[in-house]
């Protein structure tokens, strides 16, 4: 006997022979939903045990009717032989939830094997004969477990898992978007009770289902071929905008506060500032849940570039609608240049009570000085004069030098006299001149 599978253009796809060195008939075959083939004949000996699954029923003698399963790529899985000693020929199949069904006819009685007694007995001649065999039981029910049926916020890389089915050879799972009851694209999973999908979209209901198989058919998790499951997954934080500084603003402090609005479903904030117009930033800082965060120590007369995103578990959302949707202020200018006027630098012979003064600086609200006797560029305390350019000091010490600097500050940033930090002055007093009362001699 023969089994072939040709193409809907008459090509031949495969064929494979059933049978051993007798006469072997193939009469009739049925194929399951599952792909599975079932073939009924005649053979005149014994198949013997040339594959994996071995004669399941053996043969009698004369002919016997056989019944063999093939898989959906005519792999022999099993054969049994049915049948007394007189001449029995199979002439039809069927299969129905792991049962076989042979009937055609016999001119002998088949006594009764342990596995299956005769219900009506043989009456003579040839007869009509109807079997019936179990090959297995159908994989055992089953359920899925999670994600729960409807559960939402669920993440774009969910796992499917689901419980055991006794007597499953292989499971398949199926998701799509469209709740019909059916999915097309089923995926094996091996003996797996578990898969992890990915590159799922979010803010989408996702159907879903598994079923368990083996040779004799198939069975559906939660007792139906049209039970299934959903989940919808996650949503991005919602749409929202930066507050302030207003795009493009000028004359901002050195120590701005940047300000947005909330988003709903943020878990928290980044933001990020550059002087960079680069598009976006590359340094992102986690500010938690806050909306708003303070700067420091920015420069002074320079153009930033900000922007924030939220975040949750399903992604980020941008401020303002894009990655690329930065906003730009510009800080204030600092106090212009100035410079120190009196003492001169380096002067000696100066009064123990000198005045400090220096030149105007343009936009400086308030001047600070500071002086010691110790050259090394740094002085403590800086003492504030307000808006004044001088300042007068008393009771320095005789013949010592002196060393001091001024600054001028605002808003937006501090300048030192004569260029920089360290650009400090000095001046050294005079000796003290000590005077003698005159004594005359009479």
């Amino acid at each position: 006997a023969f089994v072939a599978q040709l193409d809907s253009s008459g090509i031949l796809k495969w064929n494979t022979f059933l049978g051993s060195n007798g006469v072997d008939q193939g009469m009739r075959m049925t194929v399951n939903r599952e792909g599975n083939i079932y073939v009924a004949g005649t053979s005149s000996s014994a198949w013997g045990c040339a594959f994996a699954a071995c004669t399941l029923r053996a043969y009698e003698s004369n002919f016997d009717a056989f019944v063999a399963g093939l898989d959906p790529n005519g792999e022999l899985q099993w054969n049994a032989f049915v049948g007394g000693s007189g001449f029995d020929y199979g002439n039809s199949v069927a299969e129905n939830n792991g049962y076989i069904y042979v009937t055609g006819s016999s001119s002998a009685a088949w006594g009764c094997l342990p596995e299956a007694c005769t219900r009506l007995p043989y009456s003579g001649n040839t007869n009509a004969f109807v079997a019936s065999l179990q090959l297995k039981n159908l994989p055992d029910a089953f359920a899925k477990t999670t994600p729960v049926n409807l559960a939402t916020g669920i993440p774009v890389n969910p796992e499917l898992s689901w419980a055991t089915s006794a007597e499953a050879d292989r499971y398949e799972y199926c998701y799509d978007t469209s709740h019909d009851n059916g999915c097309t694209a089923w995926v094996n999973n091996g003996k797996a009770t578990s898969v992890t999908l990915s590159g799922l979209n979010l803010n989408t209901t996702y159907y879903w289902h598994v079923r368990s198989i083996n040779s004799v058919g198939t069975t559906y998790s939660d007792g139906s071929d049209t039970a299934s499951w959903s989940f919808t997954t996650g949503s991005l934080p919602w749409a929202f905008v930066k507050t302030a500084p207003a795009d493009g603003a000028t004359s901002e402090s050195i120590s701005p506060t940047l300000s947005w609005a909330s988003s709903d479903g943020a878990t928290r904030y980044e933001y990020c500032y550059a002087s960079t117009d680069d598009n976006p930033c590359a340094v992102w800082v986690d500010n938690s849940q806050n909306t708003s965060v303070s700067l420091s120590s920015l420069a002074p007369s320079t153009t930033y570039y900000w922007h924030v995103r939220s975040i949750n578990k399903y992604g980020a959302t941008y401020s303002d609608g894009s990655d690329t949707g930065m906003w730009s202020f510009s800080t204030g200018d600092a106090p212009g240049a100035f410079v120190k006027i009196t003492p001169i630098n380096g002067i000696i012979n100066q009064s123990i009570n000198p005045t400090l003064s220096w030149g105007p600086s343009r936009s400086a609200t308030r001047y600070e000085y500071c002086y010691d006797t110790t050259d090394d560029h740094t002085c403590s305390p800086w003492v504030d004069v307000g808006p004044l350019t001088s300042v007068p000091l008393s009771g320095l010490s005789s013949k010592t030098t002196y060393y001091w600097h001024v600054r001028a500050i605002n808003n937006f940033g501090v300048t030192y006299a004569g260029g920089g930090p360290s650009a400090f002055s000095s001046f050294t007093t005079f000796l003290k001149k000590l005077f003698f009362p005159l004594i005359s001699r009479r």
